[in-house]
């Protein structure tokens, strides 16, 4: 036993001097040690204030990190030329960087039909590998973009859309990974300092806040100082809405349209990101209650009408199955009001009484002249007794057939006019001393139109 632990530690001691024999060494023979490291700690006294310097304040600042962002098809690529064509115009240049939209059919029309410089208007359209070759520029080369700024020295740099320069390692919703690709460019910008702005697409899920509809990492956003959203409200009107500003104030949103391949500013609009980023209107279903609100207000659109009348034509239209209560809805929901009225009987079988409907808003006289009434016997509305105040038998024939059958009009007159009287017993007992209430016609007015017609009809006969 002994013996083998011997053994075991001659073997163990022979690992230890041929790992002390693979060290590196400086040249004097000692063994390297690994130097741990080193902290860099400034004092601010060493910092001198800069003020931030703006291409357009305060929404694009130079030296920084700038997100333009928005549905498909909202403005974003008609936004960032828009304002890159307008630094050509004022001596700065552009490096754009596309890998969605074509050069020929695309960004030159629109950079022209805006008025670019075009000698200022430099695209980077890809890089060359080892072999010669164009292949597409990602962000895992960082230095292409920086030799390109280095040689061109824009004032502005696009990057459109980002999701298309990351590389195809890169997983855009994990917050380390964006983190290694951004830290690069806003170093870029802030060394040469040129505005670099990065368009970015919209999620699909809804989130709380507009800020968190980006696509891809929080990290997107939290790494721009500022974020411009495109898009478009409800009304079809487009605007930019600025909804971060690390930097300064959040400036106001601005309008602008497209017409006919045409981009134009169109200045401050009250448009927030609340409406760019409201879903879209779906047609609401109407319910039941709906339905029988509407249907309701179609048949008390004339006036009032009669309950009875109301509930009869209710269960022909199906509103009134089992139950009235979805009536009964409609009408609280309305604010309908029910008012009764006295009975009139108007010839034989052939009466008006009972509650009657009204629309709120209709004029107070129409409880005394209601539209529409219940024909208690026939089931059917009748005529409105004011607009025709003759009763089916007093037609203009039927008072010729009387007028043959008698030649006493006191006696006709008599036989008419109680035809129309309201019985004492069923008077309210206001009307009965004397103060008529919700008596469809007056006896007097009665007694004109009577006569009236009388005459006509012998006339009439004497011709």
């Amino acid at each position: 036993m002994d013996k083998l632990r011997e053994v075991i530690r001659e073997a163990i001691a022979d690992v230890e001097r041929e790992a002390e024999a693979r060290k590196p060494r400086h040249p004097n023979g000692e063994a390297k040690q690994k130097t741990p490291p080193e902290p860099v700690v400034i004092s601010l006294t060493s910092i001198e204030s800069e003020k931030v310097s703006w291409l357009w304040e305060p929404y694009l600042a130079a030296g920084k990190l700038t997100i333009v962002e928005g549905d498909p098809g909202a403005g974003k690529t008609w936004v960032t030329l828009a304002i890159g064509a307008k630094l050509t115009v004022e001596g700065y240049n552009v490096l754009y960087a596309t890998a969605e939209d074509g050069l020929a059919d695309t960004i030159r029309p629109r950079a022209e039909g805006m008025g670019a410089d075009l000698n200022r208007f430099f695209i980077l359209r890809g890089v060359k590998d080892e072999k010669g070759e164009e292949v597409p520029f990602t962000l895992e080369a960082p230095g292409v973009l920086e030799r390109a700024i280095i040689e061109h020295r824009p004032a502005l740099v696009v990057l459109d859309p980002i999701q298309g320069f990351l590389g195809s390692n890169v997983d855009m919703h994990r917050a380390n990974e964006v983190r290694a690709k951004l830290a690069p460019l806003a170093r870029i910008a802030e060394t040469y300092g040129c505005a670099v702005v990065i368009v970015r697409h919209l999620s699909k899920a809804p989130a709380g806040r507009s800020i968190y509809r980006g696509l891809g990492s929080i990290d997107f956003t939290a790494a721009a100082r500022s974020v411009l959203l495109v898009g478009v409200d409800q009304e079809g009107r487009r605007a930019i809405v600025h909804h971060k500003n690390s930097v300064g104030k959040l400036g106001p949103s601005m309008s602008f349209e497209i017409t006919e391949g045409r981009f134009f500013w169109r200045g401050e609009v009250g448009i927030t990101a609340a409406d760019i980023l409201r879903p879209d209107a779906e047609p609401e279903e109407k319910t039941a209650l709906d339905e029988a609100c509407e249907w309701l207000q179609g048949i008390l659109a004339g006036g009032p009408v009669g309950k009875k009348e109301i509930e009869r034509q209710a269960r022909a239209a199906g509103i009134i199955g089992g139950s009235d209560i979805l009536l009964r809805r409609a009408k609280a929901k309305l604010g309908i009001k029910a008012e009764k009225v006295g009975e009139v009987v108007w010839g034989e079988g052939w009466k008006i009484k009972g509650w009657v409907w009204r629309l709120p808003g209709q004029d107070d006289h129409q409880d005394e002249t209601p539209s529409k009434y219940t024909d208690e016997k026939l089931g059917s509305k009748a005529a409105n007794p004011h607009q025709n105040c003759i009763p089916p038998r007093c037609s203009r024939e039927g008072l010729m057939s009387n007028l043959g059958k008698t030649n006493n009009d006191a006696a006709f007159r008599a036989q008419t006019q109680d035809a129309h009287q309201v019985p004492l017993e069923e008077k309210t007992p206001d009307e009965q001393v004397g103060k008529p209430k919700n008596v469809l016609q007056p006896v007097d007015e009665l007694d004109a139109a009577i006569a009236e017609m009388v005459e006509e009809a012998e006339r009439g006969e004497h011709r």
